[in-house]
C-alpha cells in the first residue's frame, strides 16, 4: 500500500516530501532527542542515507549533525606508554590506560573496519590520532608516494645491510600503488635475488612511474587473489635458499596464521601495522607453532614508533 505523500518542515526549516509513515514518526520524537542512539535502528532500516541530512536525524542536544556509533568499544594509543588498547566509554568521557594509568580524553569515534577473513576490527590505516608520523602521506620514496614512514624505510636499510647475503627470495604480499615495491625491488636487483609480489591491481597500477616501467616492475607481480594462493606461496617460501617475506594486505592476523608456520630455518617474515591491524594475543596459537623465531628490530621499531615487526625463524 503505497501512502500519500506529504510536505513537512523540520526543525532546520528545511522543507521535505516523504510518506505519511515517516513523517508521524518524526513529529512524534522529542526535538531534544539523542539520535546516536538510534543508529543501529536507522542504518538498518535504509533511512539515515536518504534523509540524514534533509530531516536533521542526528541533531543531538547541542545541535550539532551526529553519526551513530555501531560499537562502544574502540582503541586509543596512549600519550603517556604509546600502548595500543580498546577503551569501552563514551564520547567526551576519561578513561585510563590498563598500563601506565595514564588519562585518556576520548574526543572522537576512531574509524574502525573489520578483516574480511578473521573477522577482528582494527583501526582504519588512515587514522592519523594515532601516531602523525607513521602515516605521514608524504612520505615518499623516488618521489612516488609509500604507505611507509621514512622511520621504515631506515630500518629496511639497516636490514638489508645486515641480513641480505644469502637471501635467495623476497616475496610482498600487498603492493598497493608499487612505490614501495620499486624499493624492496632494487635491493633485490643489488642482492642478487628474486622479487616476486602479490597483489590483485591490474599491471596498469604498476607502470605508472619511469622507473616502475624501467625496472619492468608489472612483469614481477602476479596478480589476482592473493589469500587463493597458498600452495603457490608455500612453494616459493619452501624453497632452496634463504626466503623474507613482507605482508601488507588487508587481513594481517590471516596472513601471519598461514605464512609464519611456512617459514624453514633462516628465512624471516616482516608485518606491518602490528599493534593496528594485528596484536598479540590474536595470534598467540601461531606463535607456538613458529617456535622457535626471535625479533628482530624491536628496539628500533618502538623507540622510531614504525609498525613493521620482523620474525626470524631459528
Amino acid at each position: 500500500m503505497h501512502h500519500q505523500a506529504k510536505n513537512f518542515t523540520n526543525n532546520t526549516g528545511i522543507n521535505i516530501n516523504t510518506n505519511r509513515i515517516l513523517y508521524r514518526f518524526l513529529t512524534l520524537l522529542p526535538k531534544d532527542v539523542d539520535m546516536v542512539l538510534m543508529g543501529d535502528l536507522f542504518v538498518r532500516s535504509g533511512v539515515t542515507r536518504k534523509y540524514k541530512k534533509a530531516t536533521g536525524f542526528y541533531t543531538g542536544k547541542d545541535g550539532r549533525f551526529m553519526q551513530p556509533l555501531k560499537s562502544n568499544i574502540k582503541s586509543y594509543l596512549c600519550p603517556g606508554c604509546g600502548l595500543l588498547q580498546e577503551c569501552e566509554t563514551v564520547i567526551n568521557e576519561w578513561s585510563k590506560c590498563v598500563n601506565c594509568g595514564a588519562d585518556i580524553l576520548v574526543t572522537k569515534k576512531i574509524r574502525q573496519k573489520q578483516t574480511p577473513i578473521s573477522n577482528h576490527w582494527i583501526l582504519r590505516s588512515n587514522n592519523t590520532e594515532m601516531n602523525k608520523v607513521m602515516d605521514n602521506p608524504n612520505c615518499t620514496f623516488l618521489g612516488g608516494l609509500s604507505d611507509q614512514p621514512f622511520t621504515a624505510f631506515y630500518i629496511w636499510e639497516k636490514f638489508f645491510l645486515k641480513y641480505g647475503t644469502g637471501i635467495k627470495g623476497f616475496i610482498e604480499f600487498g603492493c598497493d600503488q608499487g612505490n614501495t615495491s620499486v624499493f624492496f625491488l632494487l635491493w633485490c636487483i643489488n642482492l642478487e635475488a628474486e622479487y616476486i609480489g602479490f597483489d590483485k591491481r591490474g599491471k596498469a597500477t604498476y607502470q605508472q612511474t619511469p622507473v616502475q616501467r624501467l625496472l619492468r616492475l608489472h612483469k614481477k607481480i602476479r596478480y589476482g587473489n592473493g589469500y587463493k594462493r597458498s600452495e603457490e606461496i608455500k612453494e616459493l617460501i619452501q624453497s632452496k635458499g634463504k626466503t623474507v617475506m613482507f605482508t601488507d594486505c588487508i587481513d594481517k592476523p590471516w596472513e601471519f596464521e598461514n605464512f609464519a608456520p611456512m617459514l624453514k630455518r633462516g628465512d624471516i617474515l616482516a608485518v606491518h601495522d602490528w599493534d593496528r591491524a594485528i596484536k598479540d594475543e590474536w595470534v598467540e596459537s601461531t606463535f607456538k607453532k613458529m617456535h622457535p623465531f626471535c625479533l628482530l628490530y624491536e628496539k628500533e621499531r618502538i623507540a622510531l614508533n614504525t609498525l613493521t615487526r620482523f620474525f626470524k625463524k631459528e
